[in-house]
């Protein structure tokens, strides 16, 4: 029984864990690709070793470009899904504030 603003809370929490660990493995993809450079570098490789090099980087980046847009997708979702629900808690709230004034205005008035 956590409260909406506590689980919003925690899923966004759980989102930026996330985001993190894709910004990790975004930095190895670049530290590799960085190290597939100089180890291809044009002066010591031949042309096939660096087309090589260059379609290694290409894979791994677009494996990466395809995680992040997954991932991007299932947060706008899981965004999406917590509005929904926030609102919903909301008008529940509102309704039952209203139905407590019904009562209790009367007695006041009294």
């Amino acid at each position: 029984p956590t409260s909406p603003l506590e689980a919003t809370q925690a899923r966004l929490s759980e989102l930026e864990g996330q985001q993190a660990s894709l910004e990790e493995e975004f930095r190895g993809v670049v530290t590799a690709s960085t190290a597939v450079a100089q180890a291809i570098s044009p002066r010591h490789a031949p042309a096939e070793e660096y087309d090589v090099g260059a379609r290694l980087l290409e894979s791994e980046l677009a494996k990466l470009s395809k995680q992040l847009a997954t991932q991007l997708d299932e947060h706008s979702a899981a965004l999406a899904n917590l509005r929904v629900r926030t609102e919903s808690q909301e008008q529940r709230l509102s309704a039952a504030g209203d139905r407590l004034e019904k009562l209790v205005a009367p007695t006041l008035e009294a």
